[in-house]
């Protein structure tokens, strides 16, 4: 509803930063195989069912699947690890959104607008209020599928259904050229600037 703001707001897209997690290495990805990338963020990530169903989900795709679970989360409870599982504390966020070709998320706004910012399309899972309003947005601009309601059944036909129709890739790649336009942290540094200047 941008059209309810006066001209006095800016609009600068996404700020996009390395943190501790973006300094650690991954393995190297099969560059032949969708890459699933799943992560609830990093405060509410310890659901060890919610990991279970990501395993029975995708154990037999032909993909890779790296799963980034928190430094809280004890990966020994977690039973055996799929084969096509890579699974870390933490990962480099960013390098693996690049060569993603789907994002499993908790609808958190930093985490969607990375995503997006990469031309990654996302499959919400919201863990709080505020997430089920970012993954309705998600949803209405047409870049991804909201799951409220988790099962093993939906999580792999809600990536089979991504990754079969191009029509999401094409919204992710359009939402990326918007927040790109937006200019990010430098353009808040120039409206910031300005606005003293007029002071």
């Amino acid at each position: 509803r941008g059209e309810y703001f006066p001209e006095n707001y800016h609009f600068i897209g996404a700020s996009l930063s390395e943190r501790q997690g973006e300094k650690r290495s991954i393995d190297i990805i099969p560059n032949k195989k969708p890459v699933i990338y799943i992560s609830l963020g990093t405060i509410v990530n310890r659901n060890i069912i919610f990991y279970q169903q990501c395993f029975s989900a995708f154990r037999d795709m032909d993909c890779t699947v790296i799963l980034s679970v928190g430094e809280n989360t004890n990966v020994d409870l977690l039973g055996p690890i799929p084969s096509n599982f890579i699974i870390r504390s933490f990962v480099p966020q960013l390098k693996v959104l690049a060569i993603c070709d789907v994002f499993i998320t908790h609808g958190g706004m930093n985490s969607v607008h990375e995503g997006l910012y990469y031309k990654v399309p996302l499959i919400v899972v919201p863990q709080q209020r505020e997430q089920k309003m970012v993954a309705k947005r998600v949803v209405e601009c047409g870049s991804g599928i909201c799951l409220e309601k988790v099962n093993v059944e939906q999580l792999r036909k809600s990536v089979e259904t991504i990754l079969e129709n191009p029509e999401y890739k094409s919204a992710a790649n359009r939402l990326s050229d918007s927040l790109i336009a937006g200019g990010g942290s430098g353009r808040a540094a120039d409206v910031i600037e300005k606005y003293c200047e007029n002071k």
